[in-house]
This record gives C-alpha cells, structure tokens and sequence, in this order.
C-alpha cells in the first residue's frame, strides 16, 4: 500500500542532471502567459539532449519541448607550439619561455602530462600545473632548462591537459646534442728511431674548442703489455675550460726492439671513451757496438808487478 500510495502521489515532475526547468507547475488564467526558464549546467565538452512533457489539465495531449545543447570545455593556447633547438653540446645547459593563456569564457585548470622518455626526462619546466582566469590572472609563464647527458638527435612532444576539456595542447622539442669539439695540436706523434731502453720526450697540445668545459683522460691503448708502461703521460687528465688547452708530455721507454704503431686517445667523463685519436710512430733500435781489435790484444812479454796498457 505505500508503494501504490507513493506512486499515485508522485507529481512525474521533470527531473535531470543537465536541464533544469523553473517552474515545473503553475496556473495560466485566460488570456495569460507564464515564463519558464531553463537552466543548462554541462558536465563536460558533449552533446546533450533530452525532451520535456508538459501535461495540461482537460486535455489528453501533453506539450512537448526538446531541449539540446553542447557542453564546452576551457580553451587555451601555448604561446609556441615547435621549436627547433639545433645543435647543442652535451652537459650544456639550454633555457626557454613560453606562455599559456586562456583564450576561453570559463576558467581554466590546465596540467603537464609527464613525459618520462630519454630525452624527455632532460626537459625541466617551471611550473606543471596551474589555473587561469578570465579576467585576472590570464597568462602563465613556463620557462623550460633543458640538459642532456646522452647523445643523439630528438623529437619530444609534450602534452598539457585541461580540466573539462578533451582536448590536449602539445609542445614539441627537436635538436641534436653532440660531443664537445677538441683538437690535438699534433696530426702524427713520431717519435722516430729511439734506443732500446732510452728515453725519448715529445710535448702535444689538448685544445677545447667547444663552448663547454670538458674533463678528460689521455691514454696509449695496449701500453704495459710487455709488463710494465712505455709511455708515461704527464697531464694525463684534467679539466678543460672552452677556448683553453693543456699541455701533455709522453716519455717513450722502448722495452722491445720494433716498429710501434700505436694511438694516443681521449676519453671524455661522462660523455665517452675513445672521442679522439692521434697515431704514434716509433721504432726502437739496438745500438750496434763494435770492438776493435776484434780478434785479440797481443801484450807481448810484461814485466812482473809493472802494469802494461794498450
């Protein structure tokens, strides 16, 4: 009985979650009108529609009122949308502005999405979040460091979501991050025909000419396979700051009679191993010595205790 009972006195008023009609019931006397207002509160960035029946008393045919709208979202806009870095060096450090503004007629909540690729992950911006009016606070500004420990050229598309909205901005990022420049002052180290087990010294020069300082580490590759080194390296690391140069002195102790055909190389920490390479020559000799007479010395007859020298 009180189902039944709140059945019959249910009025079926219009009733929904995105219209909203004010008044739902009323009295027109003759000649009269009544003004009703309709109120569209969307819940996102869509097409909604739905249709109201308006039964009248003493009469079987009910009014009918189809009611639509579309939902939309904030709206917003980067100030760039691409941009191309070009060229730039390793560890070396590179900073940007742009801007997000609201260019729609509600406010808007708008975020970062996180972009954790390789290259990605070298982007830092300032701020990845924040709300902007309409009236106040319009603009935010983003400023964007960006630092790379890796090699290789990159693409990098990032993307900012707004609240309420389906669709995204994007940014996009593309350059090349390469390996500092540097140069031997030397094409060739020759260190020509040096003596078994004599020292022979030769001075190069490690210049950077990259806008980056550099740390480094000079090595002969395959040195100290006869146990023990041949080439001491004095200044063999250090660090380089851009436009200066280091001088490297090598002493070359031949401990094998041959021909040597070896390489002086960089190492730069935390970029890579063999960056640059220089050849060395040398050929180490055994000193000829020949003794004259080379048969026998003939002292002939010496007396007792007096000493006899030829």
């Amino acid at each position: 009985m009180s189902i039944r009972k709140a059945v019959e006195e249910d009025k079926m008023l219009f009733q929904d979650e995105i219209f909203q009609i004010e008044p739902l019931e009323g009295k027109i006397w003759p000649n009269t009108e009544m003004t009703c207002s309709v109120t569209f509160r969307p819940q996102g960035p869509y097409h909604y529609s739905c249709t109201a029946f308006a039964n009248v008393t003493c009469n079987q045919d009910r009014l009918t009122l189809n009611l639509t709208g579309q939902g939309k979202g904030p709206q917003a806009q980067l100030s760039i949308t691409e941009m191309d870095i070009g060229d730039i060096f390793v560890t070396n450090q590179k900073s940007f502005e742009l801007g997000i503004e609201n260019t729609g007629e509600i406010d808007c909540h708008w975020k970062l999405i996180p972009y954790e690729t390789p290259f990605g992950s070298k982007f830092n911006f300032s701020k990845t979040d924040g709300t902007l009016g309409v009236r106040d606070h319009v603009r935010d500004l983003l400023r964007v460091t960006f630092m790379s420990d890796i090699l290789g050229e990159f693409s990098e598309t990032f993307r900012f979501a707004l609240e309420g909205s389906s669709e995204m901005l994007t940014l996009t990022f593309k350059g090349h991050v390469v390996a500092p420049t540097f140069r031997f002052s030397e094409d060739i180290i020759n260190f020509g025909k040096v003596s078994y087990k004599f020292a022979e010294t030769k001075t190069v020069y490690l210049t950077n000419t990259s806008e980056v300082d550099i740390n480094y580490v000079v090595r002969v590759p395959g040195d100290g396979r006869s146990l023990q080194n041949e080439f001491n390296i004095t200044n063999d690391r250090g660090k380089l700051a851009k436009d200066s140069r280091a001088e490297i002195i090598i002493e070359f102790i031949p401990c094998v009679p041959h021909v040597y055909d070896m390489v002086l190389v960089v190492d730069l920490e935390g970029v890579g191993q063999d960056m640059l390479a220089v050849p060395i020559k040398a050929e180490c000799i055994v000193p000829k010595v020949k003794v004259q007479p080379n048969e026998f010395l003939q002292f002939d007859n010496c007396f007792l205790k007096h000493p006899k020298t030829k």
